[in-house]
């Protein structure tokens, strides 16, 4: 009889320190009301959400057509005295041989957000809620091709070199001018409104995008 209790109480010791066991490991009992029951099963989403995202790859939202106007003066010593010497007198009498290049370029400025760059730490989802940071917009590609130049007035003898100098000026012109007319706000503008509605239509009732800082 005594053999009996002693086995009972080793079994309940057991049974004790196996269910701390599992609880610690985080193992859930089924439900006691049915534990036969089929429990749900939770599938992450975030990695469908990244792949989902990082299809579109590099999205082009905005493209701003411009025109520029860029000129190079090269002024030599015989030409800075030759302009002293006719601001003085009545008439201009000393010729100017001073070189002179302007251009006109035209050019397309692209703007967009590389969406290839989302990983896990910028996709958050809670029930039917996401929330996702997109990298911020960037000029991804600046097109000039050589018949967009033209030139306006040449006076003097340019090098091929020189006269590249000149195009560069004209193309940092075309981003410089494209940054004052908010071509980025406006290509963060409508990358958040394209993944927005990706999210959307792919069952998720609350999105919220943003550009990451």
């Amino acid at each position: 009889m005594k053999r009996l209790r002693v086995r009972r109480f080793i079994y309940i010791i057991l049974a004790i320190f196996i269910g701390v066991w599992i609880i610690k490991r985080g193992f859930k009992l089924p439900s006691l009301r049915n534990p036969f029951a089929e429990q749900p099963v939770v599938i992450d989403q975030t990695p469908i959400v990244i792949k989902q995202v990082r299809s579109i790859a590099q999205l082009v939202t905005v493209t701003v057509l411009d025109e520029v106007v860029v000129d190079s003066v090269v002024v030599n010593k015989s030409s800075a005295f030759a302009n002293v010497f006719n601001r003085v007198t009545a008439v201009p009498m000393l010729p100017i041989t001073s070189r002179r290049l302007v251009l006109i370029c035209k050019g397309k400025v692209l703007a967009g957000t590389e969406l290839n760059l989302v990983n896990r730490r910028h996709v958050s989802i809670k029930n039917d809620s996401i929330f996702v940071q997109i990298p911020p917009a960037k000029i991804l590609d600046l097109i000039t091709n050589p018949s967009d130049f033209e030139t306006f007035e040449e006076t003097g003898s340019w090098t091929p070199d020189a006269v590249v100098q000149v195009k560069l000026k004209a193309r940092k012109r075309l981003h410089e001018r494209a940054i004052q007319r908010q071509i980025l706000q406006r290509a963060n503008t409508k990358a958040i409104q394209i993944v927005s509605t990706l999210l959307q239509n792919s069952g998720y009732r609350y999105v919220s995008v943003s550009v990451s800082s």
